[in-house]
């Protein structure tokens, strides 16, 4: 009933210009009213229903969850089995009672003491619990005070004398740990520097090693050098070269000849001294002319 009023689905009730209801058994009054769903409704203007089993009563509030319930204005909830109540209150948890929002809270007065587990319990019965727990708490104290004073000088004496006798004991166990584990760290170290001291000897004799080979070839290739060309075309000559380098010494072996055309050959070989583990092999051929 109303301008453009809607009615979509079995047993709607829609009432204002602009309203809608889709879905089955629902009730709507005002314009501009929304139902998206079944057994929901809206009074007022203009509010939006979708969800199952909920109502809105007041104006321009939204209501996404099932069987919720809001009386008041400016209210937007998801929740589900909820009531808010008051104007702009929120509710964003399913299963609760909502009378204000944050920054705007509300009190709930005249709100009877409660009796049962689940009910509310209002302030003067937090008050009058508070005096009676703190009465017997004190007089509880009081009496117990002498007997706890008793009892605990006579704990902590037997206790002071058997820690006593624990902390000798775990003060000898402690220094003996330490110092078998101290002894142990001790070797290990030392047995660290003597295998860094080992390798650092090998490595020295690798270098000297490597350092007497070298010398040896130097010493050869001084040797091969040192030994004569023939002084006239058409000579032959063989020869003996020494050499010498770096403590290291070297004898070289070679034959030339010197052809009539001016072209000269050359070839020798040599080995070191020092553990003969180094030999050097040459040959050259040259031209000379007037």
């Amino acid at each position: 009933m109303g301008d453009g009023a809607i009615a979509d689905g079995n047993n709607n009730t829609v009432v204002g210009s602009g309203a809608s209801a889709t879905g089955e058994s629902n009730t709507v009054v005002g314009k501009g009213n929304k139902v998206e769903g079944n057994r929901s409704g809206a009074f007022g203007d203009p509010n939006v229903i979708q969800a199952n089993d909920s109502y809105a009563v007041g104006n321009d509030n939204t209501i996404t969850g099932d069987r919720t319930f809001v009386v008041g204005n400016n209210v937007n909830t998801s929740a589900k089995n909820a009531v808010v109540l008051g104007n702009d209150s929120a509710s964003d948890r399913d299963n609760t009672v909502s009378v204000g929002a944050s920054g705007q809270e509300r009190q709930i007065i005249h709100v009877a003491a409660g009796v049962q587990d689940t009910d509310a319990v209002n302030l003067k019965q937090m008050k009058d619990a508070d005096a009676k727990v703190l009465s017997d708490a004190k007089t509880y104290a009081d009496v117990g005070d002498q007997a706890t004073l008793s009892s605990a000088k006579g704990y902590t004496d037997s206790r002071e004398t058997v820690m006593r006798q624990e902390y000798k004991t775990a003060d000898a166990k402690v220094l003996s740990d330490a110092k078998a584990y101290t002894d142990t760290k001790v070797t290990d170290l030392e047995n660290s520097f003597r295998d860094v001291s080992n390798r650092v000897d090998q490595t020295n004799q690798t270098v000297r090693k490597n350092r007497d080979i070298a010398a040896q070839g130097i010493a050869g290739i001084s040797a091969m050098t040192n030994i004569p060309m023939p002084a006239e075309a058409g000579a032959s000559t063989v020869g003996v070269g020494m050499g010498y380098y770096d403590s290291q010494s070297a004898i070289a072996v070679g034959a030339s000849h010197y052809f009539d055309n001016g072209v000269a050959i050359k070839g020798a070989f040599s080995t070191g001294f020092n553990n003969g583990n180094t030999t050097a092999v040459g040959a050259g051929v040259s031209y000379s002319w007037k």
